[in-house]
C-alpha cells in the first residue's frame, strides 16, 4: 500500500515547484505545446492540488454526502447513495475580471466531505438565457475556457456561451495534466472514504448554487456540456441523478472490451497508458453507441 506521504511526494515530482502563487486576472500567457505546463503553476492549481494531501493529514476529510440522491445502479461508481453538497453558503471570491460582453468571477468553496472546489463563473452583461454547467478535460483549466487569446482544445467554449447570453459555471477538475496525478489524488481520497469521481461531479453540479449566490438568479434553464474527460463526468452526473437536462458531450466513445483485446494494449505491454478505464465498468451502459440517437 502506498502511504499518503509517498503519494504526496509523487504528485510533487510530477508538478515541480510553483513559481507563482496565483493570478488575479483572466488574461492568460501564450503557450507553446502544453498549456497546462504554464497555466497550472501560474494560476496556482499545482499548490491547490497538493493542498488536498495537507487537508487529509489534518483529519478534515470525512465520508459525508447529503446532496442529490444517486440512482441505485450508479452508486458503486460514486461510492455512495448521494452527491456531496457544498458544506455551507459561504463562497469565497478570489478575483473578478471583466471581458468583452461578460465578466468572470473565480470562487472557492468547500464540499461537505472536506474537499475544496475552485472554479470560474462567467456572467453575461445582458439578459440571461440560462445556465450551462461546463466540464473541462485533462490538462485544461476553467480560465482557459473563457479566454481565446491562445486556444487549447476547449476552444474558449465558456466565452462563446457567455457572449451568447448564458451564465457558465466551470469548476477545476482536479489533476495536473496527466493520468497519474488524477489517480494519485483519487487513491488518497479513497483511503479516507471520499470518492474523487463524486467530488468531480458534485463540483459541476454545484454550479446552480454558485450562480444563485453570485447573480441572484434562480430558476434558470440548466444544460450541461462536457469535453473529453469532462464528457464522461457530465454523462455520469446526468445518469446518476436522472435529471435528463439538455446535454452536450464531446469526446471519444468506445467499446472497452475491444480496446482491451486490441493491439493498442498488446503492443504496449509494460508501458503506462493514459486511458479512461478508471472507476467502474458499470459506466459502459451509459456510453455505448446504441444508447444515443442522432
Amino acid at each position: 500500500m502506498i502511504s499518503r506521504r509517498a503519494l504526496s511526494g509523487l504528485l510533487m515530482t510530477l508538478v515541480g515547484p510553483s513559481s507563482v502563487a496565483g493570478n488575479n486576472t483572466l488574461a492568460l500567457s501564450h503557450c507553446r505545446g502544453s498549456c497546462a505546463n504554464i497555466d497550472l503553476p501560474t494560476l496556482g492549481y499545482d499548490k491547490f492540488c497538493r493542498s488536498f494531501f495537507d487537508i487529509a493529514t489534518s483529519g478534515k476529510l470525512r465520508a459525508v454526502a447529503t446532496g442529490p440522491e444517486i440512482r441505485r445502479e450508479m452508486r458503486s461508481l460514486f461510492q455512495g447513495p448521494r452527491l456531496y453538497r457544498p458544506s455551507r453558503d459561504e463562497i469565497r471570491i478570489l478575483w473578478r475580471a471583466p471581458a468583452d460582453g461578460f465578466s468572470v468571477v473565480k470562487v472557492e468553496f468547500d464540499l461537505e466531505c472536506g474537499v475544496p472546489v475552485r472554479g470560474c463563473l462567467g456572467i453575461p452583461d445582458g439578459e440571461f438565457k440560462g445556465l450551462i454547467l461546463l466540464g473541462h478535460g485533462m490538462a485544461s483549466t476553467p480560465e482557459r475556457c473563457f479566454d481565446d487569446a491562445d486556444n487549447d482544445y476547449m476552444n474558449a467554449l465558456g466565452k462563446s456561451l457567455c457572449r451568447d447570453g448564458y451564465v457558465v459555471w466551470c469548476p477545476y477538475i482536479v489533476q495536473i495534466g496527466d493520468q497519474a496525478s488524477q489517480n494519485n489524488i483519487a487513491a488518497m481520497l479513497a483511503s479516507h472514504g471520499v470518492s474523487a469521481h463524486n467530488v468531480s461531479c458534485a463540483s459541476i453540479d454545484a454550479g446552480e448554487i454558485v450562480c444563485r449566490k453570485l447573480t441572484g438568479a434562480s430558476g434558470l434553464n440548466v444544460g450541461v456540456y462536457g469535453v473529453s474527460w469532462g464528457a464522461f463526468l457530465v454523462l455520469h452526473l446526468e445518469a446518476a441523478t436522472g435529471r435528463m437536462r439538455p446535454t452536450v458531450v464531446s469526446g471519444y466513445m468506445r467499446d472497452e472490451k475491444k480496446l482491451l483485446m486490441s493491439s493498442v494494449i498488446s503492443r504496449n505491454l509494460g508501458v503506462e497508458l493514459a486511458t479512461y478505464i478508471h472507476f467502474s465498468s458499470s459506466r459502459a451502459r451509459y456510453t455505448q453507441a446504441q444508447s444515443w440517437r442522432t
